[in-house]
């Protein structure tokens, strides 16, 4: 699990995360700087992580076969199959077998849900303010 202190500050801060679509606080930088950013913090080195952690929050009921992932991704199967295996190691990400095959999909961890779905509310900009904010606090550390 990433080292992440759920604190009564984080606690409201995961509440806005759930309800992004009905509120503006996602906009604020503060917002972004200290919630996701912290929680990614252990994330900066890899970019196909980091995808996969996004691409999961925008679809975070569905499960995904390793060729769908390669493909939506565009990434090179060693790359997509390094970062799977941090997610499963992190325990961001779970493994399904489904009819000999095996399937991934969102850890069932509310709070680690929560957290992946806010970041799939991003839009392009908060996103790419993400990532700087990320790498910040690495080298912050």
């Amino acid at each position: 699990m990433l080292p992440v202190t759920v604190t009564p500050e984080s606690k409201t801060t995961l509440n806005l995360i759930s309800n992004l679509h009905e509120s503006t606080e996602i906009q604020s930088p503060e917002f972004i700087d200290y919630t996701l950013a912290r929680f990614l913090k252990g994330f900066n080195d890899d970019q196909c992580s980091l995808e996969l952690l996004l691409y999961f929050g925008r679809h975070p009921l569905t499960k995904f076969n390793q060729p769908v992932l390669l493909s939506c991704l565009g990434s090179v199967r060693p790359d997509v199959e390094r970062a799977l295996r941090r997610l499963l190691l992190k325990k961001l990400v779970v493994r399904f077998m489904e009819n000999g095959v095996a399937l991934f999909g969102l850890t069932r961890d509310e709070y680690v849900r929560n957290m992946i779905t806010g970041m799939g509310r991003l839009d392009h900009s908060q996103w790419q303010r993400l990532l700087k904010q990320v790498e910040k606090e690495y080298l912050a550390a």
